[in-house]
């Protein structure tokens, strides 16, 4: 057997597996409530700081609350120290796609909505922005995005999707760049210098042994 063969059949490639699946299903779910929190409840952003709240708050709960539960039914039902690891690291990555999508539909959507004789957009703008980059003036439509759409009104998806899909390309350029030149860096900043992360030290101490020190503190006073 290769060791490809070897690794595919390993309990680590499954444990990636699990980490990966786990982590996916958090980021959809953090991205379906970051709106909902902004929008409609008006609280606290869950995007902010170093390590999002919107991510380590269902970390601490897998790891505090799900994984002691899973553990009673068996050990090999419980999340091992990489796959909640996996899972933190999954669910880190696109947790500020929601609100850069937001921003940005927000940006190229208020240059009609915005224009006033006071900042003489109409005159020194409008003209001057490529129209593939920008939703053109649609009248009451482009009010509908800053001040709620009617009950009885559909999304006029074909206002935005040219603008989107342009943006689109542009923030998935820079996501590119941005893995790029990680995956060039890492061998320096991991290999040589060894550079700790502190910050990374923190979800792996909990995710590992230190992690287990703390349930137990937690559980038994």
């Amino acid at each position: 057997m290769s060791n490809l063969e070897e690794y595919e059949s390993s309990p680590e490639k499954a444990g990636l597996r699990r980490g990966v699946a786990l982590g996916l299903i958090l980021a959809v779910g953090i991205n379906a409530l970051i709106p909902y929190t902004q929008h409609a409840l008006r609280t606290t952003s869950l995007v902010e700081s170093t390590i999002p709240m919107g991510v380590l708050i269902p970390f601490l709960f897998l790891v505090f609350v799900v994984n002691p539960i899973l553990g009673k039914f068996g050990s090999r039902l419980q999340f091992t120290s990489r796959e909640l690891v996996v899972a933190f690291a999954v669910s880190f990555v696109p947790i500020h796609v929601n609100e850069v999508l937001g921003r940005v539909i927000a940006t190229f959507s208020v240059m009609h909505y915005m224009a006033t004789p006071e900042n003489g957009w109409a005159e020194f703008v409008f003209g001057r922005v490529p129209p593939w980059l920008v939703v053109q003036d649609a009248g009451a439509q482009i009010d509908w995005f800053h001040e709620g759409l009617p009950s009885d009104q559909d999304i006029p998806w074909n206002l935005y999707l040219t603008p989107l899909l342009w943006w689109l390309s542009f923030l998935s350029a820079v996501g590119i760049g941005c893995i790029a030149l990680g995956s060039i860096m890492r061998a320096q900043w991991v290999d040589f210098e060894r550079i700790p992360f502190p910050f990374a030290r923190v979800i792996e101490d909990l995710a590992g042994t230190r992690g287990e020190e703390a349930r137990h503190a937690l559980v038994h006073g």
